[in-house]
């Protein structure tokens, strides 16, 4: 079918390859009670009481050493055979992790602007409100409005027995507007928390945090496989929006901001990104991951030039193979959070 893709891959069923082939190796490996392994116990004399000959007994001792030793380099090279779907799922479930927490990111952030806008319209309808009511008040029209509130002031003035307080509104050069039927009032909190489930059992859950002025200031999200993995991503900002608009129009956030994520195989990345004014930064990446029993730590360090440029390795700019975008160079889709939802 025109538009699919060739092969896909199930990273739950790699896992559960490098799995069945761990538990094969454990089985193979296991102890033996076979009269196999319990001749390969005695000593050489005997073997020769047993075999009746020192040549096969020593043949049978040959034999033994060299099949126990294929045996031992078919194991590892199981073992690291099974361990390359194991690592192969792993990328596979962090590259995807990825790209479902960024989808999620941008609904969830969809639906904190959405408040926004809601909350936004709202209060503006309450001041504007008010704003009608005091006037009526000052004509002295408020208490035929509470009495019609659905009356309309244009056709009450252009009604032959109309109110005596029609000409102060009349000869009013600039009063105010009828605010208008009142829009839909949002929930008093802004949404905290999204959460998509699949009918294999995966999941996508985002939670959000705000400041005291609404303003998004971390995201969490956790994306887990049908199987149980997890990827988490976080992003904390370091207080509320500072926007910034260059000579062409166009939008970027500078305030500082922190990303956290974790992968399956226990690699964790640490990025910071410090923004000046002038939307040049600095990019701080820090990599931990256990190899061998020890904790490994690799840091690298970015630059860029202005809001929009990429990320560089060294202050002379220009491409790299480690270039990449930050991603968040432009005003973020209004950080977001999440509601008891």
């Amino acid at each position: 079918m025109a538009g699919q893709p060739d092969f896909a891959l199930d990273y739950d069923k790699l896992h559960a390859m490098q799995k069945g082939m761990h538990e094969l190796i454990e089985r193979a490996g296991g102890e033996a009670d076979t009269a196999y392994d319990t001749m390969s116990t005695l000593s050489t004399d005997e073997h020769v009481s047993i075999f009746g000959n020192v040549d096969l007994a020593i043949v049978f001792g040959v034999f033994y050493r060299d099949s126990r030793a294929r045996f031992a380099e078919g194991e590892e090279k199981l073992t690291m055979f099974g361990d390359m779907f194991g690592g192969l799922a792993d990328a596979l479930f962090q590259q995807d992790g990825m790209l479902a927490a960024s989808a999620a990111s941008s609904v969830a952030n969809a639906k904190a602007d959405d408040w926004q806008a809601q909350k936004e319209a709202h209060d503006d309808w309450v001041q504007d409100k008010t704003a009608w009511n005091d006037y009526l008040d000052s004509i002295g029209a408020g208490d035929y409005f509470r009495e019609h509130p659905d009356a309309d002031i244009y056709e009450v003035c252009q009604g032959e027995d109309r109110p005596e307080w029609c000409k102060d509104w009349e000869n009013d050069e600039n009063p105010p507007q009828p605010p208008g039927p009142e829009p839909d009032e949002p929930p008093a909190e802004p949404p905290s928390e999204v959460r998509y489930t699949g009918p294999d059992g995966s999941s996508v859950k985002i939670e959000l945090s705000y400041d005291d002025h609404d303003n998004v200031i971390k995201e969490e999200t956790t994306v887990t496989s049908a199987g149980g993995e997890v990827v988490t991503l976080s992003t904390a900002y370091d207080g509320p929006p500072e926007l910034h608009e260059t000579p062409d129009g166009r939008s970027y956030d500078s305030r500082d901001y922190t990303v956290v994520s974790e992968s399956p195989d226990g690699i964790r990345t640490v990025d910071h990104f410090a923004i000046n004014d002038d939307g040049s930064g600095t990019r701080t990446t820090t990599e931990s991951y256990v190899e061998d029993g020890e904790r490994i730590t690799d840091k690298e360090t970015y630059f860029r030039e202005g809001p929009f440029d990429k990320w560089h390795s060294d202050h002379g700019g220009g491409e790299s193979g480690e270039d990449e975008d930050d991603g968040g160079a432009e005003i973020p889709e209004s950080p977001w959070t999440t509601n008891k939802i």
